[in-house]
């Protein structure tokens, strides 16, 4: 996407933001990147056009997901996981990783909410994208494994 040596590119830190490029100098619109991981799982989103948010988690179902939502959901994020509650497991389960994810994701682009977002299917992970930006087609999901 750069078209120089990975030696060559340098990341800035930025204070509750995931990391941007600070070398080389892009030609055009800032390049936009992600990184998560979560368990034996590493994910990134490129991007040549946008700002980019993403978060991937293990779906765990032994957690304790009533004790993770009180530490980490705001009142909003909170009245949407009450009113998973009534769901069968699976799904209440589904649904607190996809919130989890969403909130991970848009705090990687730098926002408390809004954005263009959206969830990749997937059997272990909850999956989310944010960009800053409307993407113009959802990215396609490639799987490398290293041994």
């Amino acid at each position: 996407l750069l078209g120089v040596a990975p030696r060559d590119i340098r990341l800035e830190e930025q204070v509750g933001r995931a990391p941007r490029l600070a070398a080389p100098p892009p030609k055009g619109p800032q390049p936009g990147f992600s990184i998560a991981h979560s368990g034996r799982w590493v994910a990134c989103a490129v991007s040549a056009q946008t700002a980019l948010g993403l978060d991937i988690e293990m779906k765990d179902a032994t957690r304790d997901l009533n004790a993770l939502a009180a530490q980490a959901f705001d009142s909003v994020e909170m009245s949407q996981w009450e009113r998973l509650q009534g769901l069968p497991d699976a799904a209440r389960i589904e649904g607190f990783y996809r919130l989890w994810s969403e909130k991970e994701a848009r705090f990687k682009l730098g926002l408390a909410a809004g954005g263009h977002g959206l969830t990749l299917p997937h059997a272990e992970l909850s999956i989310a994208l944010c960009s800053e930006l409307p993407l113009e087609r959802a990215p396609a999901i490639e799987i490398v494994t290293f041994d």
